[in-house]
């Protein structure tokens, strides 16, 4: 079998790729300028036998590439054509962030999975539906590869894939839902993988009609079939349910695997793989694969582990898989792998397992029409997971649910969900009307069983949300139906035991809630020190300046104003600018005493944060007579020129470059990321507070400088903001300094040590991280490292071996 998407592409060649790709960094389309390298790549290398269909389709984003390249990158390029597209084609996949899923093939992972699970024979005849990209079709030796494509830009880039590895195809422009409806059963093998969200027409097959079309009309008696499906397929009803029957009572399925959720971040739904035969055997085995993943460090989504899951399915792993018929399947044809393969925990020699049917007498009428009138409501909010804790109060209830249960006593309620159980206690001194949702039961225990407090124990307990977490169905919402929530297995010891646990589990509570109590106790008063600290700073500075206005004041005997220069170079400064932090200062102070009143999530909201001008207007609005601040902007931080944006028409068909609209236009910044410019503004607050305490006690301020740099490394962005003041005490490790308490004071006796404290703790609340960098010989022996981590990187090189 060949390969596909070769991992061992040189370095030179990637770096020059990468540098390629990079003139455009920051902009979305990524993907597009790694599509207009390939084409153009195309255009060249096979010259006048280049398909005509394939150049006319990409000729909007096909470029003059003697143009992007000196003469040796290019022909290093062309002598690397194979590894180039397939290195450029695996980021069309990998680096997409937020595209139509109808142009998206599937992850090279997947395609490997696919092939090597099926063993399809050297000679055979495939036929590949919704082919994208083609991928399967490169580790397909000597086969007869037939199929259509809908979307003129994948297959373009198919075409172009395909020929670099010399594969012969029928692969053409068209609708598959249009041609299964053509009876050809010849085909040995059908790999169908329609693209998740495609918006299909009102007239065409739905996804599951046009699964049971193909199997029938293009498979011949013997063959196989491999189908990438929704994981609704395995539990929804409807058409959904009718295929299942289908191909279970006739014999035709194989297996089912439930996958990671490998598309991500295009869907967060898990799909499955579905191998059915067109020749009849009850037996099938069901797998469960939603562990075989590793996060993709290039767009923070999921890679298959196909070679682990391969080998489990192999070696026939019981903790993944399992071998069923029909007879043991629920009524309802459920496919769910988790259902089947999950066996329940031991339990103790003194408990004896029930089904919670048993053991309970279920409570309320479900009232429709005019009838249906809430008294109270309540939803998941209102319950809890606390079994210690969870009356349901009634007065502050804001649930709007569509169903209304009449209720004549008091009772327990729970409601299993989003593959949790919340539960509550309600009391009902008369006949009420209760608002709640679908997935809410109502109760009472048998007493003479178990007690009452021990089954709501039960309920949130490890032994049976696991088996919630096997049974719910769903792809988005996972609910629990009413029959499983009924047989859920509830180990119940007797009364007595069950009231010694009660009371053992209530002293153990008390414990761990007075701990609590502590450790909120200790940060809240952590969280009023950092306030205060960061009111003191601020009227530091403001005491400072009106000294000097003060100061001023005396020395030209009152005759001031707004005009007035003191200070020499970068140090100058007018009575304007000091009246202006002065100003900014109270606002700074009185923003502060707000603190107190507010949280931290309405303080520092997230948003998209520009650096650059963030830094620029730092150092334009923070001017002190202490000291010059600068900012450094690195060459290329602004977009040197308007770059347009790639769009699609109605049917992401074709891909054109429009005239007017534009993704990033010359001026912008470049350098984005996700963080809180209120958190940004205390974090350098405390750095040049810190730098004024230590750094430049008792010099001269003429002489006291602090340099803000930026620069990438890797995904993230580094911020190094230095001082040119006296080092920090060189016994005080660089990671101490962020605790809690701890000074960079070389005396140590006179500061609080909270500003480092609060330093990290706003880099670590938006993903970043700091760094104490003390260089007692450097220019500036002191820098602060502040490390962006969620940024608009989409990916890096360092050329590097």
């Amino acid at each position: 079998m060949k390969r596909i998407l070769n991992s061992s592409i040189a370095n030179e060649v990637k770096n020059i790729v990468v540098n390629f790709a990079s003139k455009y960094r920051g902009v979305l389309q990524y993907t597009e300028t790694m599509n207009a390298l390939v084409a153009s790549l195309y255009v060249i290398k096979r010259g006048n036998e280049a398909k005509t269909d394939v150049v006319r389709i990409l000729e909007p984003i096909i470029v003059n590439l003697e143009e992007c390249f000196e003469n040796k990158e290019l022909s290093i390029l062309l002598d690397n054509y194979q590894e180039v597209v397939e290195y450029a084609l695996d980021y069309y996949n990998s680096s997409i962030q937020g595209k139509s899923a109808a142009i998206i093939s599937q992850p090279k992972e997947l395609t490997t999975f696919i092939n090597e699970m099926m063993d399809i024979e050297s000679g055979s005849k495939v036929y590949l539906p919704f082919a994208g990209l083609a991928t399967e079709a490169i580790e397909l030796e000597n086969c007869n590869i037939t199929g259509e494509e809908m979307s003129l830009t994948a297959w373009a880039l198919g075409q172009i894939l395909l020929d670099a590895y010399d594969v012969k195809n029928d692969i053409v422009i068209g609708d598959s839902f249009d041609n299964l409806a053509n009876l050809d059963k010849s085909n040995d093998c059908i790999i169908f993988n329609p693209p998740f969200a495609i918006k299909y027409r009102e007239d065409s097959l739905s996804e599951i009609d046009a699964v049971k079309s193909a199997f029938n009309n293009k498979l011949k008696d013997g063959g196989w079939m491999c189908c990438v499906l929704s994981q609704g397929f395995l539990f929804n009803s409807g058409k959904d349910k009718q295929l299942r029957e289908y191909l279970i009572d006739n014999g035709y399925l194989r297996s089912v695997i439930l996958m990671p959720k490998i598309f991500a971040p295009i869907t967060s739904i898990n799909p499955i793989v579905l191998v059915i035969e067109k020749k009849k055997s009850d037996n099938f085995i069901l797998v469960d694969g939603t562990e075989f993943s590793v996060r993709n460090k290039v767009n923070n989504g999921t890679l298959l582990k196909a070679s682990s899951l391969l080998e489990a399915i192999k070696t026939f792993d019981e903790k993944y898989c399992r071998v069923l018929t029909s007879a043991e399947l629920s009524e309802d044809y459920n496919l769910s792998p988790t259902r089947y393969i999950y066996r329940l925990p031991k339990i103790k020699a003194n408990e004896t397992l029930y089904k919670l049917k048993d053991i309970v007498s279920f409570v309320g009428n479900r009232l429709i029409g005019k009838d249906a009138q809430k008294n109270i409501a309540f939803g998941i909010k209102e319950l809890s997971d606390n079994y210690l804790n969870c009356d349901v109060v009634k007065s502050d209830i804001e649930a709007k649910p569509r169903f209304v249960y009449s209720l004549t006593e008091s009772c327990l309620t729970a409601q299993p969900l989003f593959e949790k159980v919340k539960i509550g206690k309600l009391e009902i001194a008369e006949e009420t009307n209760i608002g709640a949702y679908q997935e809410t039961f109502f109760f009472q225990p048998k007493k003479e069983i178990i007690e009452e407090t021990y089954l709501l124990k039960a309920l949130v307990s490890d032994y049976v949300i696991s088996q919630v977490k096997a049974f719910s169905k769903g792809t988005t919402i996972k609910r629990l139906s009413k029959e499983d929530f009924l047989n859920l297995m509830i180990p119940v010891p007797s009364i007595d035991i069950q009231k010694e646990e009660l009371m053992s589990g209530l002293d153990s509570e008390l414990k761990l809630k007075n701990e609590q109590i502590r450790k909120d106790y200790a940060a809240y008063v952590k969280d009023v020190h950092v306030k205060k600290h960061a009111i003191g700073q601020m009227m530091f500075g403001l005491n400072n300046s009106w000294s000097l206005l003060d100061d001023l004041r005396k020395e030209y005997h009152g005759n001031l104003n707004e005009n007035t220069i003191i200070g020499e170079g970068e140090d100058r400064m007018s009575i304007k600018e000091i009246l202006d932090s002065v100003g900014l200062g109270i606002m700074r102070v009185s923003k502060a005493i707000e603190s107190f009143t507010v949280g931290e999530d309405i303080m520092y909201k997230e948003e998209d944060l520009a650096l650059a001008p963030f830094f620029e207007n730092y150092c334009n609005t923070h001017k002190n007579h202490l000291y010059s601040i600068t900012f450094q902007a690195p060459e290329g931080e602004y977009a040197d020129k308007d770059l347009p944006v790639v769009e699609f028409d109605e049917n992401d068909m074709l891909v054109k470059i429009s005239d007017t609209d534009f993704i990033l236009k010359k001026g912008d910044p470049i350098s984005i990321v996700k963080f809180s410019s209120s958190a940004l503004e205390r974090i350098l607050d405390n750095i040049c507070a810190n730098a004024v305490a230590y750094g430049f006690v008792n010099r001269d301020m003429h002489n006291n400088n602090i340099r803000i740099t930026l620069e990438t490394q890797d995904n993230s962005y580094i911020v190094c903001v230095s001082n040119n003041g006296m080092p920090a005490n060189e016994k005080l490790d660089s990671k101490e300094i962020f605790d809690y308490g701890v000074t960079t004071s070389i005396s140590r006796g006179e500061h609080s040590g909270i500003g480092c404290y609060e330093i990290k703790k706003l880099m670590e609340r938006f993903g970043g991280k700091v760094e104490f960098v003390n260089d007692p010989d450097s220019e500036y022996p002191v820098t602060y490292k502040l490390i962006f981590n969620n940024t608009n990187i989409l990916f890096s090189y360092d050329g590097k071996e």
